[in-house]
């Protein structure tokens, strides 16, 4: 294998091989700071929020009487059995009596599936009604992977409808995520143990691919590459905690999603899928309305991305980010790159506590083999991956500092 290789003399018997390290930035960065970003928090956040906008309408509809309505391109909504104020007291109450947060979610879809005949929220289509069923189990990647399934099948109005519901999603999203980051603590030393690993300047060979001769060189980090794919400053947070050498290691932060504003990226980005070309092939421009690629080109940011990898070998760091197929035809590129020697990605890892012979016991687990699945989806031969893929024990978990306010 090739690639191009910047070595500089240091001794008779020793080389430096100077690597570059590209950080993949997903929501899991985000959850570990304490952040609700995940899409069960979005929702939970969403339908309160309209089923108190739907209070503001108060009437008949088609000779019904109605103590709050809303009708927007996702939902839905009739309140028929409460009121404003019995409704704002109950969920008070409700969120005071359940501090666990993911019990509070739970708790909330089963009243609004329990009390349909005090209030309803009416899925609008096919599309959301997948997302509502399975809300509990879902990540952003499979929200995009539904749309993207929903979007081959759609045909005339449909689709109309499926790219307004995507858009409508996404401007509820900007407005979460906008209070969601203002929780973090920007000024806390307690992004030190990304810092650690992120910015490590000394590399170990057994983490590198092993078809490219490195023994005999020195390996030293030079400049590091944060891509987020977050739509969150998070990233910027932890950039401001490092010092001055490490400012002058790192490049600006390529924010490939975009951020919270019109630049925002939603959407699907597999093309590689075998569907892909019979959407292009069409002529409607509204297949690809929500195509990442197309989107991509409103900045430099991925030409950036594209000089970085080429101009040097790399390491991939990956710090929560799924890999999911939405963004496959990026992640192909990076991965499958002549250049990229190592891919490390940080698991998340967790405590499961279970029942044997009447005590309670835990268990460890972690999710490293499946994200390692989901990497080897963007690798056209498998012995690449496991060629670049640094293994289990040389990896570590991903920190989980809970740094909010």
């Amino acid at each position: 294998m090739e690639c191009l290789i910047k070595v500089v003399s240091m001794e008779e018997d020793k080389e430096e091989l100077i690597i570059n390290r590209l950080v993949l930035v997903g929501n899991g960065f985000d959850l570990a700071l304490g952040l609700k970003t995940g899409y069960a928090d979005f929702m939970y956040w969403l339908k309160k929020k309209l089923i108190l906008e739907a209070f503001g309408f108060t009437g008949q509809i088609d000779y019904k009487f109605y103590h709050g309505y809303l009708n927007n391109d996702i939902y839905i909504i009739k309140i028929t059995g409460t009121r404003q104020q019995f409704w704002e007291s109950w969920l008070v109450n409700f969120e005071k009596t359940n501090p666990d947060y993911k019990e509070q979610i739970k708790g909330f879809n089963k009243f609004i599936k329990d009390k349909s005949s005090i209030i309803t929220v009416h899925s609008k289509s096919n599309f959301i009604r997948q997302i509502d069923n399975d809300i509990d189990k879902l990540g952003w990647v499979n929200i995009e992977h539904i749309f993207y399934q929903n979007l081959k099948a759609a045909k005339g109005n449909e689709l109309n409808t499926l790219n307004a519901q995507l858009t409508q999603l996404k401007n509820y999203l900007k407005e979460y995520l906008k209070e969601e980051q203002e929780k973090i603590k920007g000024d806390s030393s307690s992004f030190s143990p990304y810092r650690s690993r992120v910015c490590q300047c000394v590399l170990p060979h057994n983490e590198f691919n092993p078809e490219v001769e490195l023994e005999e060189k020195e390996l030293t980090l030079e400049k590091i590459q944060f891509v987020n794919f977050n739509y969150t400053n998070t990233i910027l947070k932890l950039v401001s905690q490092f010092d001055g050498r490490q400012e002058l290691m790192t490049n600006p932060i390529i924010q490939i999603h975009g951020g919270l504003d019109d630049s925002m990226i939603f959407g699907y980005g597999d093309e590689e899928d075998e569907d892909y070309p019979r959407l292009e092939k069409t002529g409607d421009n509204n297949y690809l309305e929500h195509v990442k690629s197309f989107r991509y080109l409103q900045n430099s940011d991925y030409y950036d991305l594209i000089r970085f990898v080429n101009s040097g070998p790399y390491q991939v760091f990956i710090l929560g980010h799924s890999c999911g197929l939405s963004d496959r035809t990026m992640l192909k590129e990076l991965f499958e790159n002549e250049n990229c020697l190592s891919i490390k990605p940080l698991y998340y890892q967790w405590t499961e506590v279970y029942e044997e012979d009447g005590e309670e016991k835990e268990i460890s687990r972690n999710d490293y083999f499946d994200k390692v699945m989901e990497i080897s989806r963007h690798f056209s031969v498998n012995g690449m991956m496991r060629k670049k893929v640094v293994s289990f024990d040389k990896c570590e978990p991903m920190p989980q500092i809970k740094n909010i306010q």
